[in-house]
């Protein structure tokens, strides 16, 4: 017998796997020429037709990981635990998880009924495999996310290698040349994480300080008056420039080790430098090595954060203990943006904060704002406007995508990002670190100032701003 021929989107190709595995058939993929998806039963085998490169990549990340789970349970069950942890402290992966669990419990959904067990209720199990099946496509395209899932346990790693590698060698998958670079990129950093230690690979390591050769700023300059774009100023120069149009550069990290008992200079300390030994950082700046740290216990989602008020940078002791260059070396540069005032980093708050108050300018005058009664229903109508106005669904994934496109968000990103790379794709590859910029202190004012003329109190806005 044959489907019904046309054209599916991810929930179908999901519900094709449901079906498949509860009637206990085979599910291959193939390409052929044609219209959307189509797809064929013969015997025990459903055959389905892809045609589109989305669906092909999707499909394959859920074709393998629960032929993973099926194949080792256990190994399966840490995989599925570290990428649904690694959502808990990730702004942006813990959105998607949030957008793929309103996905399929939608009752318009497809998928839904997959999701149930003998009883008609929703299986927790069953949908926490979708959810880090969906996460698992974010992780390999982010070599930084896909080394903190799993830097400190090689077993995961070895896990992680084997998915990607299953991934690349699906020949009844067609990958397009973006997704095989991708997935090459992390089979590489993987490699690189099991042939070294956490925190000490083969590689070149570098983070970003403000540029002072002025020769190099010249040309840099000079490159940019002529018309060539940032990634050419940078494989001639290796400048680029910042969020706030600051010209920055590259300092080897290569020497940067953890000393969890903050006893780098010979006796215990509470500066940077008694906690990471890092030569070329505190050539360039030397006074970063005097940032105070303290290393204690944080909210779980934070492993690390950096006090611009008190010139502190916070760490959880086993980020030291289990050498996370990856989290030290994101806080550091938090730290060295504000030294050098260089394009500082933010938060979620604030990114909302600077919407609500764009669109409150925006829409302040207009009759339908002005009809409205109460300040909740304002409240709610600008953020619904700062949403639009993003592009976004909803206020929360506007504040979240605003927060990560913020200049030091994206430095401190590639920072760890690059940590794994080597000095030949260092120099071929640009780091795009311009992005928004947004002043603490100004968008802090603006808040108040626009809550206050939609009518909430000061006390109201303390709590709703959690200051």
């Amino acid at each position: 017998m044959a489907l019904e021929t046309g054209r599916a989107g991810k929930t179908d190709l999901d519900w094709l796997e449901h079906l498949a595995g509860t009637a206990k058939m085979e599910l291959q993929y193939v390409f052929q020429p044609g219209s959307g998806v189509q797809a064929a039963v013969q015997g025990r085998r459903i055959t389905v037709n892809l045609v589109g490169a989305g669906y092909a990549f999707g499909a394959a990340v859920h074709e393998l990981g629960h032929s993973m789970k099926a194949a080792d349970a256990k190994a399966y069950a840490k995989f599925e635990s570290a990428v649904l942890r690694l959502a808990q402290s990730d702004a942006a992966l813990e959105q998607i998880a949030r957008q793929t669990a309103a996905d399929y419990l939608s009752p318009d959904s497809p998928a839904r009924a997959g999701l149930l067990d003998a009883q008609g209720n929703i299986d927790a199990a069953a949908l926490n495999e979708e959810i880090s099946l969906r996460l698992a496509q974010e992780l390999v395209a982010d070599p930084e996310k896909l080394v903190r899932a799993v830097e400190r346990d090689r077993g995961l790693t070895e896990t992680f290698l084997d998915f990607v590698r299953g991934l690349k060698n699906r020949i009844a998958i067609r990958l397009s040349g973006s997704e095989r670079a991708m997935l090459d990129e992390a089979e590489r950093t993987l490699v690189n994480l099991l042939r070294g230690e956490a925190g000490s690979v083969a590689g070149e390591k570098y983070s970003f300080v403000r540029a002072t050769d002025a020769e190099q700023i010249a040309r840099a300059q000079e490159l940019e008056a002529q018309g060539e774009n940032a990634k050419t100023i940078w494989s001639e120069t290796h400048l680029t420039r910042d969020g706030g149009g600051a010209w920055v550069q590259e300092i080897n990290d290569h020497g940067a080790k953890p000393r969890p008992d903050g006893d780098a200079r010979g006796e215990k300390g509470g500066r940077l430098a008694d906690y990471l030994e890092h030569p070329e950082l505190y050539e360039a700046d030397p006074g970063i090595a005097d940032i105070n740290v303290e290393l204690g216990t944080l909210s779980e989602s934070e492993k690390g954060k950096y006090s611009l008020q008190e010139r502190t940078l916070r760490f959880t002791e086993d980020t030291f203990k289990n050498k996370s260059m990856s989290d030290i070396m994101h806080e550091v540069q938090h730290a060295i943006q504000n030294e050098e005032e260089l394009a500082a980093g933010g938060s979620r708050k604030l990114a909302y904060a600077a919407l609500v108050s764009d669109a409150y300018e925006a829409v302040k005058d207009t009759p339908e704002f002005q009809s409205l009664q109460t300040k909740e229903e304002r409240l709610h109508y600008l953020e619904e406007a700062a949403a639009k106005q993003a592009g976004a669904p909803d206020i929360e994934t506007a504040a979240t995508n605003g927060y990560v496109n913020l200049g030091g968000e994206k430095m401190a990103r590639q920072t760890a990002k690059r940590w794994y790379y080597t000095k030949d794709q260092r120099e071929k590859t640009w780091p795009d670190v311009a992005g928004n910029v947004l002043d603490k202190s100004v968008e802090s004012q603006r808040i108040v100032e626009t809550l206050e003329r939609i009518g909430y109190t000061k006390n109201e806005i303390r709590g709703l701003l959690g200051g």
